[in-house]
C-alpha cells in the first residue's frame, strides 16, 4: 500500500520575544512540517530522495504542501 502522511505543527502558546525576532516570526509564520512515506513509493517516483533532500530546511507554505497533495492525488 502506498501512504503519505503529513505531520504539521500549529503556532503554539507564543511565549517570548516571537513578534521581534527574525527566527521567531518565520515559525510562527510557517511553523515545522515533516512527511512521511513508504520506500516503495518514493522508489517508484523519479528524484523523489533528490528532490525530499533538496527541500530540506526549506520554508512550507500552504500553497506547497496544497500542491504535492494534488500531485500525488493524480500519480
Amino acid at each position: 500500500m502506498n501512504m503519505v502522511t503529513f505531520v504539521m505543527a500549529d503556532h503554539g502558546m507564543r511565549y517570548g520575544m516571537f513578534s521581534r525576532e527574525i527566527n521567531s516570526i518565520q515559525e510562527h509564520r510557517l511553523p515545522a512540517m515533516f512527511m512521511i512515506a513508504n520506500k516503495s513509493l518514493l522508489d517508484q517516483i523519479e528524484y523523489s530522495y533528490d528532490t525530499l533532500h533538496h527541500n530540506t530546511r526549506r520554508l512550507t507554505t500552504g500553497v506547497d504542501i496544497r500542491k504535492t497533495i494534488m500531485w500525488l492525488g493524480n500519480w
